[in-house]
């Protein structure tokens, strides 16, 4: 077939199954985020699913905002959108409530638990893992909202710095130790809203690149985009063999791996890669976005209640064990919810 320039709006029509696989593979990566330790070497390429998700969730978002002609149809697009998503993020809360209260300590209630409470639901996340559904929430509607007074370049910009941040507070926290002031912003924000890049602001600039996927003609040559996506992979273990070399990890604050300055760029390439490159598949992929759900919110939970019950289970058998219980959990909830006594189980997807 002759090289066609498939450009980024039409990457759902022509690769949608492909995102749908993508998506389960990349469930399957966070839950080894959760199951491996940090010194593992496998660990940055697991990396790519949260930025992946992130940018997927913007480009379906703005792709069905794109095709809205007025304002009032856009606006309720972006109500059902939020709709969607809090109801799936208040199922789960419910569901995995006994487990939520008994690891945030919250049986003894007094006013700063309550305040605590508050604050997780909004911002940080109720059950584990769930700070993707807030920051998700809080990240769309910024950029939605700005979208209205400002383009896309300064929306990049906005998100390039805000990623910065997170990459300066996660993988190199350690750099900024010797900083009173920089450390005092950081405890600051982490109190309220909890670590930079697990929060709306480790969202922003893959939310903003995916709204330009959405709304505009981006396309680069195969083999290009093939050697550019091999160099910022190369990148990554570089970059995260840097950091392990230099102790950057080395810190008496609270230290995480989440952000890679290599990252977006290798996101980037993957997404381009199978939005440009479609395979035919004579098969209903759609399931596997529901069982990438399931396996999200469920993962960490299983990993936790694991590692009380089983306290000799850790890195790939943890990480093995742990991931086909999940998609056990996730066969088993889409099997069952096909009876109509158990319709409601949908909702957690």
């Amino acid at each position: 077939m002759e090289e066609q320039r498939i450009n980024s709006l039409i990457y759902i029509k022509h690769s949608g199954k492909m995102f749908d696989i993508l998506k389960f593979i990349l469930a399957i990566f966070v839950v080894g985020i959760h199951t491996m330790p940090v010194t593992n070497s496998i660990r940055p390429l697991f990396r790519i699913a949260v930025p992946l998700f992130f940018l997927m969730s913007s480009y379906f978002f703005f792709h069905k905002q794109s095709r809205l002609e007025n304002h009032e149809d856009k606006r309720k697009a972006f109500l059902s959108y939020l709709r969607r998503i809090v109801i799936l993020y208040l199922f789960w809360t419910l569901l995995l409530l006994p487990y939520i209260i008994y690891s945030n300590g919250w049986y003894h209630f007094d006013l700063l638990v309550g305040l605590r409470i508050v604050k997780s639901f909004l911002f940080s996340g109720t059950f584990p893992a769930s700070w993707y559904l807030t920051a998700s929430i809080i990240s769309i509607s910024i950029v939605w909202f700005l979208s209205k007074y400002i383009n896309n370049t300064i929306l990049l910009c906005i998100g390039i710095l805000s990623y910065i941040v997170c990459c300066i507070t996660s993988n190199y926290l350690s750099l900024c130790e010797d900083l009173p002031s920089a450390i005092g912003l950081y405890k600051s924000y982490s109190f309220v809203f909890g670590k930079p890049c697990n929060s709306f602001l480790g969202a922003l600039l893959f939310i903003g690149i995916g709204k330009v996927f959405a709304e505009k003609r981006v396309y680069l040559n195969n083999k290009l985009l093939l050697a550019l996506f091999l160099l910022f992979f190369i990148l990554l273990f570089v970059e995260a063999e840097i950091i392990r070399s230099n102790r950057f990890n080395l810190t008496k604050l609270d230290y995480s791996d989440d952000c890679f300055f290599s990252l977006p760029l290798l996101c980037i390439c993957l997404f381009m890669l199978l939005g440009q490159n479609p395979i035919t598949l004579h098969v209903n992929t759609r399931i596997l976005r529901n069982y990438s759900t399931i396996i999200y919110c469920s993962h960490l939970t299983i990993s936790s209640l694991l590692r009380i019950s089983l306290g000799l289970l850790s890195g790939c058998l943890l990480f093995v064990v742990v991931a086909i219980i999940s998609v056990c959990i996730s066969f088993l909830i889409l099997r069952i919810e096909r009876f109509s006594r158990f319709q409601w189980l949908s909702y957690t997807h």
